[in-house]
């Protein structure tokens, strides 16, 4: 009987000090999202970034991924990864996905240059002859001593100016309408063919 009576007395003392640490534990206050759910949240924003467009503005980024860790005006920290800014628009990070993408962007912009140079050198070295009998295709206009042709190479490529000075001398530039002698970068400069056949000593830039 007395045996029966102490186990009776010590499950029920058992069952007090479970309920007491129960009603304890569900007493904690919240710490905020656990481990699993912070890197869950940040696996999604590194997957999100991968997918990022070159020139994205700040606003957008923000936007797609959510309040970064840290804002340093050209630069956007989140928790292992960082977006470089100029002018407001992506320009790169250390993710390999954006970079591969810088590095394309590049290598287009270098090829495009290259081009284009070699459109210059065409249109500088082209006989004034040939330029006159395709008005439809440059457009002449004559400035003081000098006789200035525009030249569209398409492909979206900018418009390209030459001008043939006194003394036998043609440039090319990069037409630029902002200023008054629409001159911008130079491209080509050489000595004016007139004919075909004509000799020519040329410097690229």
């Amino acid at each position: 009987m007395m045996k029966s009576t102490n186990l009776i007395v010590n499950l029920a003392f058992v069952a007090v000090i479970g309920t007491i640490t129960l009603g304890t534990i569900e007493a904690l206050p919240s710490t905020g999202p656990t481990v699993a759910q912070a890197s869950w949240k940040t696996m999604r924003q590194k997957q999100k970034a991968k997918k990022l467009e070159l020139g994205a503005s700040k606003k957008q980024v923000i936007k797609k991924l959510g309040k970064p860790e840290r804002d340093d005006n050209q630069m956007l920290t989140y928790h292992d990864f960082v977006l470089y800014f100029e002018n407001d628009k992506l320009v790169g990070s250390n993710l390999p996905e954006i970079q591969k993408k810088v590095n394309k962007k590049i290598a287009v912009e270098n090829a495009r240059k290259k081009q284009l140079k070699g459109q210059a050198q065409y249109f500088g070295r082209r006989p004034v002859y040939d330029l006159q009998k395709m008005p439809s295709a440059y457009k002449a206009v004559r400035s003081g001593d000098e006789m200035w042709y525009l030249y569209n190479p398409g492909e979206g490529q900018p418009l390209l100016l030459r001008v043939d000075e006194p003394g036998d001398m043609t440039t090319v530039y990069v037409y630029n309408k902002k200023k008054e002698n629409g001159r911008g970068r130079l491209l080509y400069t050489g000595r004016t063919i007139y004919q075909k056949n004509g000799n020519n000593n040329q410097n690229y830039y």
